[in-house]
């Protein structure tokens, strides 16, 4: 009866083990989602026909410094000084 008691007993106390399991992993889960939030680094992918995917981080500046990257992402080519000129309402290397 030694055997048969403790399994019953386990089992009479089971809902309390799976809350505590239950618990356990939502604890855990919202860790993991606390560290992917501190780690997490925001980046825009502009992907391109047949060459490599652009990704492109967020800066923690202003937002001249985002569209100056993105000019010299899209065009490499180009010296990136696309918000002076979008300012002045001129298009800069656009063909329709």
């Amino acid at each position: 009866m030694g055997v048969i008691g403790v399994v019953l007993a386990v089992l009479r106390n089971l809902h309390h083990y799976m809350q505590l399991v239950g618990a356990l992993c939502l604890l855990l889960a919202v860790a993991l989602l606390g560290v992917y939030w501190h780690l997490r680094e925001p980046t825009l992918v502009i992907e391109a026909e047949g060459d490599e995917d652009i990704r492109v981080t967020r800066p923690t500046g202003g937002t001249e410094a985002v569209v100056d990257r993105l000019d010299r992402a899209i065009a490499p080519g180009t010296d990136g000084g696309g918000a002076e000129e979008r300012r002045a309402g001129g298009r800069r290397g656009q063909t329709y």
